[in-house]
């Protein structure tokens, strides 16, 4: 389930972890990468063979890790774990339909606190799960071959621009049902289950990139 709490994260807050973030932005090593050339060149006009999607660097010990899990354990249940990995996360690139999951750890979820700012970023969630990217990729090949599987939705791709999930037409994201759509605005933190398919929508024709701080919690 999609739950979206909102004016969680006080201003005061919100500055000390941007100011953090600032602090550790040299220290953002931890480098995913787009490697679809189709991806790079149709979407974002590149000829590059592969471009940096996220960098994260891991703040879970320390007085940053210390001060998120003071405010993500107000909205949660249980205390979250100190082995558990806290991200300071940087997105240049929007990543496509994914679940933040593998076959031994999937029963948890992911929790984000947005500090970047701007309603026309989205973070879209399904309510389609999977468990691993071999159960992922089972869903979009039964996309591609047995559309008649899926049951159509409204069109979200007519409202946002969501061709870094699904280039082509028709695109699958009109074919799931959503759990819901937040906007990245100041004070939220987002949580849903990792098993859930997510994405972002195409944020860059609006900013540059956008930061946020990033837990895979295991319950």
């Amino acid at each position: 389930m999609f739950t979206v709490f909102e004016n969680e994260v006080t201003a005061n807050e919100l500055a000390y972890l941007q100011q953090q973030f600032a602090q550790m932005s040299t220290l953002l090593e931890d480098e995913y990468f787009i490697t679809f050339r189709e991806v790079i060149h149709d979407l974002y006009g590149k000829d590059d063979e592969s471009l940096i999607q996220q960098q994260r660097v891991d703040i879970r010990v320390g007085p940053a890790g210390d001060f998120v899990r003071s405010i993500v354990n107000r909205i949660l249940p249980n205390p979250i774990k100190e082995s558990i990995s806290i991200w300071f996360s940087r997105s240049i690139y929007p990543i496509g339909i994914h679940t933040d999951t593998n076959e031994t750890s999937h029963n948890g979820h992911t929790i984000m606190i947005p500090m970047t700012f701007d309603d026309r970023i989205k973070t879209l969630v399904w309510k389609e799960t999977a468990v691993g990217v071999p159960a992922l990729n089972e869903i979009f090949h039964r996309f591609q071959n047995d559309i008649r599987s899926f049951k159509p939705q409204p069109q979200i791709s007519k409202k946002l621009d969501l061709r870094n999930c699904w280039l082509s037409r028709p695109s699958i994201v009109d074919f799931l049902e959503l759990d819901g759509i937040a906007s990245w605005q100041a004070g939220s933190i987002f949580k849903f289950e990792r098993k859930q398919l997510h994405s972002s929508n195409n944020y860059k024709e609006f900013v540059d990139f956008k930061d946020y701080v990033l837990i895979h919690n295991d319950e």
